[in-house]
Formats: structure tokens, sequence, C-alpha cells
């Protein structure tokens, strides 16, 4: 590459990161070997299809956190407005969730999130190839 493409490239990394759900995007001169190729009209993409299980359970997280987003629109919540989310999948899954119960708590706008027994009036689904998770949910009150 050369000076001025490493530069524009170092400007867009962190756009295509975050457009690609990627958690590294490298750019070099001669092809990796043991990744899937795909080539484009403007070059090639390669991609390790590889994922561990922390990759895994992070991407049950992010399904969750779109499966709930969408329910909230659909019935027509407001951003500002906190809901009482209920869980309930496997127990590995439950285990990986409540570790990260703060971060879900945020990108979904939950005051309290209860892990088993579903409870509340409107639902949403997220399922992955590796678990499913449903969710159960209604405003909080008083908040």
């Amino acid at each position: 590459f050369a000076a001025d493409d490493e530069q524009h490239i170092g400007l867009l990394q962190p756009v295509l990161e975050t457009a690609c759900n990627a958690k590294q995007i490298l750019f070099s001169d001669s092809p990796p070997t043991g990744l899937v190729e795909k080539a484009f009209e403007g070059g090639v993409v390669y991609l390790n299809k590889e994922r561990d299980e922390q990759l895994i359970q992070e991407a049950v997280l992010q399904e969750l956190v779109r499966a709930v987003q969408d329910s909230r629109k659909k019935h027509g919540f407001n951003v500002q407005e906190k809901i009482l989310l209920s869980l309930n999948s496997d127990k590995k899954t439950i285990a990986f969730l409540k570790k990260n119960e703060e971060q879900l708590k945020k990108e979904v706008g939950a005051k309290k999130v209860l892990f088993g027994k579903l409870a509340g009036e409107f639902g949403a689904v997220a399922e992955t190839a590796e678990a499913v998770v449903e969710a159960k949910f209604s405003k909080a009150r008083g908040v």
C-alpha cells in the first residue's frame, strides 16, 4: 500500500469493524492462509469463519439486544422508557447473560433483568445456531 492508502485505511478501519460487526479488520498486500476468500470488484475479502466460545456468546447477546429493541419499537416504546425484562435459555447462556447483565440493561433500556421464569406482556426471541433466548418484558412503572 502507498502511504496515502495506509492513512485512508487507518481512518476506515473502525468504521468497517463496526459496520461488519468484526472484532478486527486487517489490510494486507499478500493473501493470508487458512481463511475463506471472496473476490469482488474492489479487491478480495478473507474471512476467518472459526468462532470461539466467547464470540459465540457475544453473538447471542447481540442477537438478544436486537430482538428486544425490535420488539420495543414494534410496540411503540420510547427510548427513555425503561422495561422490566425476563429471560429464559439454557444454563450456559444464562450464566453468560448474568455476567453481562449491566451491558444488557444499558443496551435494551432495562431497569431490571430476571432470569428463569418469563413474565411480561411483550415478547422477543433471539435465536442463533448455538442458542435460543426467550424474552418477555413490560414497562417499568414509576421510573
